[in-house]
C-alpha cells in the first residue's frame, strides 16, 4: 500500500454546485450502545453496529462526534470514550475513562482545525483534549466550567461547534419535563455563553428531551435530536451584537423499528456514492478495483484519503479528480477498458495525479493504494461536488498481452463542514 499527498486547490473551480450527495448523522443508542447512522432526512443507513460499550444510565449521559481527519466516530456512554470505525464499529481507540470528575459526559465534539476533542459533562465542565498524539490517551489541554451544571433533572445534553463562525452550542434539557434550551459561546471564550435561546420547534409534533446536537458549518445548519426524531434549523450569526438568529425548523422521524434512542449526534459528510463498474483488459486481471473514501470530505481536512482496494499488485495507478459529480455515461479513450466517468470537459478537465505503485496483499487482487489530499480551509469549497476515479496500467509477462488497463468505479462526493 502506498500513499501520496495532493491538494484539491490544484483544480480550477467554477461556482460550487448545490450538494448532490446527502450527508449523514449518527449517534450511539442508549441501551444497545450501537452506532446508528441515518441521512439528514432520517432515512436509515444502517440498523446499528455494536460498539462494545455498556448502556448509558443517566438520561442525559452520552455523546457522539465525527472525526473527519481519521474518519472515525467518537462515542461515549457517559463514563468512557472510544473511537470506532463507522463502517462496522471496529475499535480504533480506547475505551478510556472520560475526563468528567464527578459527572458524566453529555456531549462530544471534534475540532479539526485545532485537532482537539472536546468533552462536555453534567457538572458543566468543558474539557479540551489534544488528538495530536495517541488517540488511546489524548493529552488534556485544559478545562473550564460553562456554569451549566446539573440542577435536579436539568442537565447539559449536547455539544456542537461551528468552526467557521467560531461558535459553540451547548444543549440543556429539563428531564422533569421537556424544556430544551441552547446556550451559545464563542470559541475564543467557550465557557462564557453570550446567548440563551429556546430550541426551535417544528410541525412534526412535540419534541422530547434533547439528546444531542450537531452542526453543518458550511450550510450553517444546527441539528438536534430527542433520540428518535431529528430537527434541523438554519441560523445566522451577527458578531457585532453578538447574536444568533434561527430560521424555520424542519423535523423528520427516524425509520428504525426498535425505538432505542440515540445519545449524542454527529454530522458526517457522505462517504461518497459509487457510480459505474470496474473494468479491465489486456494484461490486467479481473480484479474488483474498489474505490472509496476513508476519511471525511470536509473543508480544511488535510487528510482526505482516496483508497483503491482489491486491485492487482505490481501495477501503476493514477487518480483523476473532477469538479462535479460522476457522469453516468462518459467518453472512452483507447486503450482504456471503459468510460471515464469523472466530471470534466474541454474547459475544465479533470486533474490527474500519479502514477502511484499499487502493491501489497497476499493474493492476485488484494493490493491497494491510498492517495492523501489536502482540502483547503476555504469556504469556497463548501457545498461543492466532486468525482474521483482510479486508472491503472498493468504490464504482463510473455506470452500474455504486453499491457492492460483497469478502471475503478467512479465516486461522487460533496465537500461540507463538520
Amino acid at each position: 500500500m502506498v500513499s501520496c499527498r495532493s491538494s484539491l486547490s490544484l483544480l480550477v473551480l467554477t461556482a460550487p454546485l448545490f450538494a448532490q450527495v446527502e450527508a449523514q448523522l449518527f449517534g450511539l443508542t442508549r441501551t444497545a450502545a450501537a452506532l446508528r447512522i441515518h441521512t439528514t432526512n432520517c432515512t436509515a443507513v444502517n440498523v446499528g453496529c455494536a460498539t462494545g460499550l455498556a448502556a448509558t444510565v443517566e438520561p442525559w449521559a452520552g455523546g457522539s462526534a465525527y472525526d473527519a481527519t481519521s474518519g472515525g466516530a467518537w462515542v461515549s456512554n457517559g463514563n468512557v470514550v472510544a473511537r470506532v470505525d463507522p463502517r462496522g464499529c471496529a475499535a480504533q481507540c480506547g475505551p478510556w475513562a472520560a475526563p468528567v470528575g464527578l459527572g458524566v459526559a453529555t456531549g462530544l465534539e471534534v475540532l479539526e482545525t485545532q485537532n482537539e476533542l472536546w468533552v462536555l459533562d453534567s457538572t458543566g465542565a468543558l474539557s479540551r483534549l489534544s488528538l495530536t498524539g495517541s488517540c488511546n490517551g489524548p493529552q488534556l489541554l485544559g478545562s473550564c466550567n460553562t456554569g451549566l451544571g446539573r440542577v435536579g433533572q436539568r442537565a447539559t445534553a449536547g455539544l456542537a461547534v461551528d468552526e467557521s463562525f467560531g461558535l459553540a452550542f451547548y444543549g440543556v434539557s429539563d428531564f422533569a419535563g421537556t424544556t430544551n434550551d441552547l446556550h451559545i459561546a464563542t470559541l475564543a471564550n467557550p465557557c462564557v455563553p453570550f446567548q440563551r435561546l429556546a430550541l426551535p420547534t417544528c410541525a412534526l409534533g412535540p419534541f422530547g428531551n434533547l439528546r444531542g446536537l450537531a452542526v453543518d458549518s458550511c450550510r450553517h445548519l444546527l441539528f438536534a435530536t430527542d433520540g428518535l426524531r431529528t430537527l434541523a434549523v438554519p441560523y445566522r450569526f451577527d458578531p457585532m451584537v453578538p447574536a444568533v438568529t434561527f430560521g424555520a425548523a424542519r423535523c423528520c422521524q427516524g425509520t428504525v423499528t426498535t425505538p432505542d434512542p440515540v445519545v449524542g449526534l454527529a454530522f458526517r459528510p457522505s462517504p461518497g456514492e459509487p457510480v459505474g463498474q470496474a473494468c479491465n483488459n489486456g494484461a490486467c486481471r479481473p480484479c474488483p478495483m474498489v474505490h472509496t473514501l476513508l476519511t471525511g470530505a470536509t473543508v480544511g481536512n488535510p487528510n482526505l484519503l482516496f483508497a483503491l482496494e482489491q486491485a492487482q499488485d505490481n501495477t501503476l495507478t493514477w487518480l483523476a479528480l473532477g469538479a462535479g459529480p460522476c457522469r453516468n455515461v462518459g467518453p472512452t479513450f483507447p486503450p482504456l477498458c471503459g468510460p471515464v466517468l469523472v466530471a470534466g470537459g474541454a474547459g475544465n478537465p479533470p486533474a490527474v495525479a500519479g502514477p502511484f505503485p499499487v502493491s501489497g496483499g497476499g493474493g492476485p487482487c488484494q493490493a491497494s493504494a491510498i492517495v492523501v489530499v489536502n482540502v483547503p480551509n476555504d469556504p469556497t469549497f463548501c457545498g461543492s461536488d466532486w468525482s474521483s476515479q482510479f486508472l491503472s496500467l498493468c504490464v504482463g509477462p510473455a506470452p500474455t498481452p504486453a499491457i492492460g488497463t483497469a478502471l475503478s468505479n467512479c465516486l461522487s462526493f460533496t465537500i461540507l463542514g463538520s
